[in-house]
């Protein structure tokens, strides 16, 4: 998200450099209200915190309301979905976007800020409801939440599917929305690969 300012500003690894230290909870807020919820809450912990901010911009408003960065469920289908959606960070508003351009599958639509540790809740959740979790993310393949999801969901016969930066950054510099087509993350490519395993 901080694309234009070169390649000091396009790290995709982070997330698994955190992920690597003992203690720490990470969390990647969708939206301006889960933004303010999760730094109120890191600010009330005594281990630390990594908070994850991006300046997308973005068509997200949502939040869980608990006061507490927690997966959302923001849009769900008419009927029961046994696929779900998640992402968090800047690809929460690329994903409400993708949902208008696919409405006529049978998805959940959530944002997950929490991506160390993911609640117990919302991996019984994951567990009970979904066959197939597509998880969006501005990051590299390992060390994000769709690979915390590989590790923690390894015995169940949900099928998960990353979709995640298909290249590493590079030297060159140019808009947001460039930097995500290179990397395999328009909004385009992200339904197709929905498409294609649905």
């Amino acid at each position: 998200v901080y694309s234009l300012l070169g390649r000091s500003h396009q790290t995709l690894e982070d997330l698994a450099i955190i992920g690597s230290l003992a203690g720490v909870t990470t969390l990647s807020p969708g939206s301006d209200a889960e933004m303010r919820d999760s730094v109120l809450w890191a600010v009330q912990q005594d281990s630390p915190v990594y908070l994850r901010m991006g300046k997308s911009g973005g068509v997200y408003s949502g939040s869980n309301s608990s006061g507490r960065p927690e997966p959302t469920k923001f849009s769900g289908s008419s009927e029961k979905a046994t696929a779900a959606v998640l992402a968090h960070g800047a690809m929460v508003s690329q994903v409400v976007q993708v949902r208008e351009m696919i409405p006529d599958y049978a998805l959940d639509y959530w944002s997950c800020p929490n991506v160390f540790p993911v609640p117990e809740t919302f991996l019984a959740t994951l567990h009970n409801d979904y066959s197939k979790i597509f998880v969006v993310e501005e990051h590299s393949l390992r060390g994000g939440l769709a690979s915390e999801l590989l590790l923690r969901l390894r015995n169940t016969s949900i099928e998960i599917y990353p979709i995640v930066a298909e290249a590493p950054a590079t030297n060159q510099v140019g808009s947001y929305e460039w930097n995500l087509a290179q990397h395999g993350l328009s909004t385009e490519r992200i339904a197709n690969k929905i498409k294609s395993r649905f």
